[in-house]
């Protein structure tokens, strides 16, 4: 039994490395990247089992009409990606038994695929696209109008949050082919020796907040920025991060009167990153309600502080703010509000029975719920639907990709 993955642009390819992966344990898999090359997926895998076939780039129709002087002024309206033959040729021969799109550009290729084969369809967005918080009005309204084409064909669609699910069913009339499916860590795994107090030389009598993730103002770093003067001396902010605005960051930390309790340190590779997690007492996911998209988020940091046994503070948007009271994970507070930060930050920090009775939750949710021996049986069961039976014995290790 084979399978067709068609990675996203908009996917880090350590997300579809890890679903391809786990799939990989019960049959053949190939990931088709227009993106990221084999190396990349390669290098992300923690699960090590899946096949990348790296097919090249997509052409892009806009680039074509931007080396048109005469038409340069409408090319920025077309963004329609023209797949090259060799990206066909990888999707329809041989053909598969399930064909798995990441976004919804890519959907009408799967679609196109299974419709012709008359195999299964399957649908794994790691965005709610039509509501994008970084995308354009126009590419909104283009990811909008393909899922209302094509997502009501799908045999399966995999979701990463209950909330997004519930959208999905009502939107595109998929009751009973929803599935949600949580991105999350192994219930048994060694991260090693703890590294984050090390690093920023603090003792065991110090107290850490954590973010870790894309740094930018609508992820709400800044909030807790603000809040810091007003929690005790022996509080600190550790901010593990990427992206554009992470330096703007950087330079706002160092001037804060907290700063001296505030550190910004660079991304770490994945491998390492939970040795740094482990070592916090809290974990905070501040992010604004800037979209549907972020109001249904349900990140994989999230699942990783759960897993490392870290208390939760996250803002009150309607997954993470379910997801933690109804399993008394931590505190929800006010998006966008310092002082709703320093009183959740409070509760959690000077109380320390309720702080270890909610560690002691989050590890229990790990263990019983959320770990990705769980999560990647039913993403297993999702996605092979009928073929869900096959014995994983039945998957050559040896099986070469394209």
């Amino acid at each position: 039994m084979k399978i067709t993955y068609i990675s996203s642009d908009h996917t880090a390819p350590i997300l579809t490395a890890k679903y391809a992966a786990a799939l990989g344990q019960r049959a053949k898999v190939e990931v088709i990247s227009a993106r990221f090359p084999a190396v990349e997926f390669r290098k992300s895998i923690i699960f090590d089992d899946s096949v990348i076939a790296h097919v090249g780039e997509h052409f892009r129709l806009s680039r074509v009409l931007a080396s048109l002087p005469v038409l340069w002024r409408h090319s920025h309206r077309v963004v329609m990606r023209v797949p090259s033959s060799r990206y066909f040729r990888a999707l329809l021969f041989p053909p598969s038994d399930v064909y798995v799109a990441a976004d919804p550009d890519d959907l009408r290729f799967a679609w196109l695929a299974a419709t012709i084969y008359r195999k299964r369809l399957v649908y794994i967005p790691f965005e709610y696209f039509p509501e994008h918080s970084q995308a354009t009005v126009r590419q909104k309204r283009r990811w909008a109008q393909l899922e209302r084409r094509y997502a009501p064909h799908v045999h399966a669609l995999v979701s990463l949050g209950d909330k997004l699910s519930r959208e999905y069913e009502l939107n595109y009339g998929l009751h009973g082919r929803v599935h949600t499916i949580y991105s999350s860590l192994p219930r048994a795994y060694d991260p090693g020796e703890p590294l984050l107090r090390r690093r920023i030389k603090v003792g065991a009598s110090d107290k850490i907040i954590l973010y870790q993730g894309l740094v930018a103002r609508i992820r709400g770093i800044w909030d807790v920025l603000a809040a810091m003067p007003f929690l005790a001396d022996n509080v600190h902010f550790v901010v593990i991060g990427f992206g554009e605005e992470f330096e703007a960051f950087r330079r706002d930390a160092s001037s804060s009167p907290s700063r001296s309790r505030v550190h910004v340190l660079d991304a770490v590779p994945q491998s390492e990153l939970m040795r740094y997690t482990r070592d916090a007492d809290v974990g905070i996911i501040p992010i604004h309600d800037a979209s549907k998209s972020y109001r249904y988020c349900n990140p994989g940091k999230l699942f990783e502080y759960i897993a490392a046994g870290l208390p939760l503070a996250v803002s009150n948007l309607d997954q993470l703010a379910w997801y933690v009271r109804s399993r008394s994970l931590g505190e929800v507070f006010t998006w966008g509000s310092a002082t709703e930060i320093v009183l959740a930050l409070r509760r959690l920090l000077d109380d320390s029975e309720y702080r270890l009775n909610c560690a002691a939750n989050c590890r229990r949710n790990h263990a019983e719920e959320a770990c990705w021996d769980i999560q990647s049986e039913r993403l297993q069961r999702a996605v092979l639907g009928p073929f869900s039976a096959v014995e994983p014995a039945a998957v050559s290790k040896n099986y070469v990709p394209l």
